[in-house]
C-alpha cells in the first residue's frame, strides 16, 4: 500500500476504534434515545457512517475498474472543494445528510459493527491493490463538494466519523451521560 494511503488508512480505522470505544458502554436506551424528533440516535448515526462508506467503497471500485484512462487529474477547484469538505466535516456545526444518502433505519448494533468490520477489510484489500496512478485522479464524486482524488475522499472518511463524533458528544450531553 502505497504510504500517503496507508497514513489515511490508520486514520480511519483510528476514528472507527475512536467511535466505537465512545458507544461501547451505551445502554440500549441511551443508543436509542433522540433529543428530538428530527434527529438521529446512536444507533443511526453509526448506520449513517457505514452506509456511506459502503457507497463511497462500491463507487470508487467502480470508477477504478476501467484503469486510469478516461479519468481527468483533479483540478484546483476540486482540491479546493475537498479541502472546504475536510474543514466542515471537522466542525461540530450540524449539517444535513446529503439528498443522496438513506435515512438510516433501526440497526442491531452488533450486526451493523461486524458488518462495518467486514467492509473494512474490503476497504484495505482495494487500497492495497490500488494502482498509485489513481491517486492524483477525480475518484470519487461527494454529494457536496463534487469530484475529489483520492486522498481527499480517504479524508472525507476519517473526518465524516469526527463529524458525528461531535454528534454523539451532543446526545451525551442531553441525556447527561458525561
Amino acid at each position: 500500500m502505497d504510504s500517503a494511503i496507508q497514513r489515511r488508512w490508520q486514520a480511519m480505522e483510528n476514528m472507527k476504534s475512536q467511535i466505537l470505544q465512545e458507544i461501547k458502554n451505551w445502554g440500549t436506551q441511551e443508543l436509542q434515545h433522540q433529543n428530538s424528533s428530527n434527529d438521529w440516535n446512536a444507533l443511526q448515526v453509526i448506520q449513517h457512517i457505514i452506509i456511506s462508506e459502503k457507497g463511497t467503497l462500491g463507487y470508487l471500485m467502480k470508477k477504478t475498474s476501467s484503469g486510469v484512462e478516461g479519468l481527468d487529474k483533479v483540478t484546483a477547484m476540486g482540491k479546493a472543494a475537498g479541502t472546504e469538505l475536510q474543514k466542515a466535516l471537522k466542525s461540530s456545526e450540524k449539517w444535513k445528510a446529503p439528498n443522496v444518502m438513506p435515512d438510516p433505519e433501526p440497526i442491531d448494533l452488533e450486526k451493523s459493527i461486524a458488518y462495518w468490520l467486514s467492509l473494512r477489510v474490503k476497504y484495505e484489500e482495494f487500497l492495497g491493490n490500488l494502482d498509485p496512478a489513481f491517486i492524483p485522479l477525480e475518484i470519487f464524486k461527494h454529494p457536496l463538494a463534487g469530484r475529489i482524488d483520492l486522498m481527499d475522499t480517504l479524508d472525507f472518511l476519517s473526518n465524516h466519523i469526527q463529524h458525528h463524533m461531535y454528534q454523539l458528544e451532543r446526545i451525551k450531553r442531553a441525556q447527561k451521560l458525561t
